[in-house]
């Protein structure tokens, strides 16, 4: 499609305008955060003498997925994006690496949510709760995949994103990027609430169901970050992608590595607390806490774990359950 007269003057006219700086600084910083964040996750585990959980293979799975999709925004960088079209260096590449960029984008916040899910499902192995967890994440995997799938399919024949002498039929981009966007700061605040009922019927003082709360909310920043971007990702425009895209590549780049960062910050509590239990406390521990003894007890007794949102449902114990949350952050080993 070719560029109208009013746009090239306007981009002539703008050609010294340069954002690449901001998003290659964005993106060494962010990604940086977000592997240095999984690295002490997994010498958190390894301080506490615990083999990888499901949630840990998650988020590294998710910090794979962030890297694949920073890179792809940084070849976008290489041929353009950052300043207005008229200056792309090789249009084909540029709408090949922007496409790809929008599919990544997806299976990167979506492996992050699962691990927060997995997480969840360790500290709180209540059979309600878990269902809760489960319909949670199939709605994140069935979103994911659509958004994904809609990405690649948005402009017709696909090969227009890449071609500009091919006229696209598209969908109505602002109104997809919207409700996708809306969607996933949905997902987020809800992933985010999940375990609130939970951690507020502990037996333990308010000042410890704060610290717990405290300990899951530190995810909300990037409840923030997602709906920043959720501003900036639907300014679309046709006849200067590569200069309107770029604040809503920094924002997404930003989100998918502080999304990693925010997974792995309440698994970092040993880092910085007392040392890490004995191998023969956790052997007891776990021995107390075994679905085959639930009222079993070595110095150390379970809450009876109901559904929180039964009628009367409560979460009693005899210690401190709050610290048995924190122990499980930790040491947890089933």
């Amino acid at each position: 499609m070719a560029l109208p007269t009013s746009a090239i003057h306007y981009q002539e006219e703008h050609i010294n305008d340069n954002k690449k700086p901001h998003l290659i600084a964005a993106s060494a910083i962010c990604l940086s955060a977000a592997h240095v964040a999984v690295i002490l996750r997994l010498l958190s585990r390894r301080r506490a003498r615990t083999s990888l959980e499901a949630d840990d293979y998650t988020v590294i799975l998710a910090l794979f997925f962030t890297s694949v999709f920073v890179s792809v925004v940084l070849v976008g960088v290489h041929y353009g994006l950052g300043k207005h079209l008229i200056l792309v260096t090789d249009g084909a590449a540029f709408g090949k690496g922007t496409l790809a960029a929008e599919i990544l984008y997806n299976p990167a916040i979506a492996t992050t949510k699962f691990s927060i899910l997995l997480l969840y499902r360790r500290l709180f192995p209540v059979r309600s709760f878990v269902i809760l967890l489960w319909c949670v994440g199939a709605f994140v995997a069935a979103y994911s995949t659509t958004a994904a799938t809609v990405n690649l399919l948005q402009c017709l024949p696909i090969r227009a994103d890449w071609n500009p002498s091919i006229q696209p039929r598209c969908v109505n981009l602002d109104v997809e990027l919207i409700i996708l966007s809306s969607i996933n700061v949905v997902t987020d605040v809800t992933i985010l609430a999940l375990p609130m009922p939970l951690v507020w019927r502990l037996h333990t003082s308010r000042n410890r169901k704060l610290q717990v709360s405290l300990t899951f909310l530190l995810g909300g920043f990037v409840c923030a970050v997602s709906i920043v971007r959720a501003t900036y990702v639907s300014q679309v425009s046709l006849t200067d992608g590569s200069w309107a895209d770029t604040n809503g590549a920094i924002w997404s780049v930003v989100e998918t590595c502080i999304a990693v960062v925010s997974a792995c910050l309440p698994t970092l509590r040993s880092l910085i607390s007392k040392p890490a239990i004995t191998a023969s406390a956790r052997e007891k521990y776990e021995a107390a806490y075994t679905p085959e003894n639930p009222n079993k007890s070595n110095n150390i007794k379970m809450s009876t774990l109901k559904s929180p949102w039964s009628q009367n449902a409560s979460l009693k114990t005899k210690e401190d359950d709050a610290e048995r949350i924190f122990t499980r952050l930790d040491n947890d080993h089933e």
